[in-house]
């Protein structure tokens, strides 16, 4: 099976990152999105800079770097310590945030593609990351009848 590189139709690969993030903002901008969504295109465009050194050729991506680029943010990215449990763990980008970024890189390799910078998106099969299920915490039947109980009593009290 050939591997089909994916090259700049126009060389424009002297185009620095800070450019490429114009092209893509403008771009979008056009389309009247939220300001949210110009929030995620920016942290997105951040973590390309951490991630890739500014080493970055956006044009010469490949799935296999943008696979390795979603499991840095799944595995290894930083993203703050715990310090509400004051356990000092470090805890990472939930795999919901990483899909928002999945979302957020497919939409700007495809603006590329749209406008004819390259020919393929890299992060078009790349699919989206599987969340765990979250057990939700609920309060335990007996404080519920200790609840019902003690408003009870208490009506009694003052009644």
């Amino acid at each position: 099976m050939k591997r089909i590189r994916n090259t700049s139709i126009n060389n424009f690969e002297n185009k620095s990152l800070n450019e490429i993030r114009s092209i893509v903002i403008s771009y979008k901008q056009s389309q009247n999105l939220s300001p949210k969504t110009f929030d995620v295109y920016k942290r997105v465009f951040k973590e390309f800079d951490i991630y890739f050194d500014k080493n970055l050729n956006l044009y010469d991506l490949k799935m296999r770097e943008a696979s390795q680029f979603i499991e840095y943010l799944l595995k290894d990215k930083v993203y703050y310590l715990d310090r509400f449990h004051n356990t000092g763990r470090v805890r990472g980008i939930k795999p919901t945030t990483v899909n928002t970024y999945l979302k957020a890189c497919k939409s700007i390799y495809q603006v590329l593609v749209d406008i004819e910078y390259i020919e393929s998106n890299p992060f078009k099969k790349i699919k989206t990351v599987k969340r765990q299920e979250e057990k939700i915490k609920t309060i335990p039947e007996d404080d519920i009848n200790k609840l019902i109980d003690s408003r009870f009593s208490w009506i009694d009290q003052c009644c």
